[in-house]
């Protein structure tokens, strides 16, 4: 893959330095004909994206008068790219993911701690990672009420199906995944989550009222999947309880 398609460099964002790129040179990678500032204007506003959140601007000096730029998160820049439905959206979603994926990989090279607050700090970490293992492991396992309608299964289901086996509505479904990074805010999956396939992503094609060929992009939960966002469920309910004592 072309390592140079768009430029990554690094802002700060909600007091954090994140990996950031500029939103007009997605918008010419992306060969978007509307312009730009009408592009990235109408994508802020219908996905609900928030400054200081999902991205930071600055005023360009090099040119008169000075000109606005977006820097956004590489979150952000990947749903923009899905939501484009295109080759050239699919290549730099593919891109800003094998990008992530080498940050995070040298983010966790392990460092020796060279003094007692990075060591105290490295047991910490080590110790969330640990609870971390262990939340999973109970949450993978299947309880008896779901064994006899999921295990062994193939099926898929959608959001609807699912919200209906957890005992919740779809909206408060996708709500509280939203609210723990789980989906995106256009109701799509996190490619963490298509990666340990507790979620995929359905395409169907359509045509537009024009006649031009489309895809629709919908949110499909797998078995283990539902066991998953049950084990979320379980945790709030859990901590509701403990703090009701």
């Amino acid at each position: 893959m072309n390592t140079s398609l768009i430029a990554v460099t690094e802002s700060t964002i909600n007091n954090e330095v994140v990996q950031t790129v500029n939103a007009r040179e997605l918008h010419t990678f992306l060969e978007s004909k509307r312009q730009f500032s009408n592009w990235i204007t109408y994508q802020i506003e219908a996905f609900e994206f928030t400054q200081g959140v999902d991205f930071v601007t600055i005023n360009n000096s090099d040119y008169s008068p000075p000109r606005k730029e977006y820097y956004i998160s590489l979150d952000m820049a990947k749903e923009l790219a899905m939501v484009e439905r295109s080759a050239k959206g699919k290549q730099a979603r593919q891109y800003f993911i094998a990008i992530e994926k080498a940050y995070r990989s040298q983010e966790t090279q392990f460092k020796i701690p060279k003094t007692l607050s990075e060591a105290l700090q490295l047991a910490a970490d080590q110790a969330k990672q640990i609870e971390y293992q262990n939340e999973k492991i109970v949450v993978m396992t299947p309880k008896a009420e779901y064994y006899d309608q999921l295990v062994g299964s193939s099926e898929v289901f959608d959001g609807e199906q699912t919200a209906k086996m957890l005992r919740t509505s779809r909206s408060s479904l996708y709500t509280f995944l939203k609210q723990r990074g789980v989906i995106t805010k256009s109701n799509l999956p996190m490619q963490l989550y298509i990666d340990k396939d507790y979620m995929r992503v359905r395409q169907t094609p359509y045509n537009d009222v024009f006649g031009n060929p489309k895809v629709s992009l919908k949110i499909v939960f797998t078995q283990i999947g539902i066991q998953y966002v049950r084990g979320l469920f379980e945790k709030i309910l859990v901590a509701n309880e403990m703090e009701a004592v």
